[in-house]
């Protein structure tokens, strides 16, 4: 029972966008300080949330930016931040080497929640079997 109320009490998301290499005001930074910046912007200064932030997958060439993964405290956190994640379209970034409009923030979905979400973009029905996707099983 523990187990799964920490699971539960624990929330993920991802950051699409970020240079591999951070820089603000000529100085490196590191991808928690982006992150702490951000959640400074997008939720006022309250970084205590934040658990973890990693890089996912492996660095294949200078200009492929891997995702970043945050991992939060809770769920709410994540619907809060990803509710107010527009705000950084108009932010300007000054002194970054990067643009705040060029982020893009997305939940963790499983793999089910892809493939529904796959199947709506495209504008399949909900139930639309999964044979039809290459899928078995």
């Amino acid at each position: 029972k523990q187990w799964y109320q920490r699971r539960v009490a624990v929330g993920t998301f991802f950051f699409f966008g970020a240079e591999e290499e951070l820089e603000c005001e000529e100085e490196e930074m590191s991808d928690k300080d982006l992150v702490k910046d951000i959640f400074g912007i997008v939720k006022g200064g309250d970084e205590r949330s934040i658990i973890k932030c990693e890089r996912v997958g492996v660095k294949k060439s200078t200009d492929a930016k891997r995702p970043i993964k945050v991992t939060v405290k809770d769920a709410e956190t994540v619907r809060d931040v990803l509710s107010k994640a527009k705000i950084l379209k108009s932010f300007q970034s000054p002194g970054y080497n990067f643009e705040f409009c060029n982020l893009f923030l997305s939940p963790d979905r499983s793999l089910e929640e892809r493939i529904s979400r796959q199947n709506l973009v495209k504008g399949y029905p909900v139930c639309w079997p999964n044979w039809t996707l290459g899928l078995t099983g």
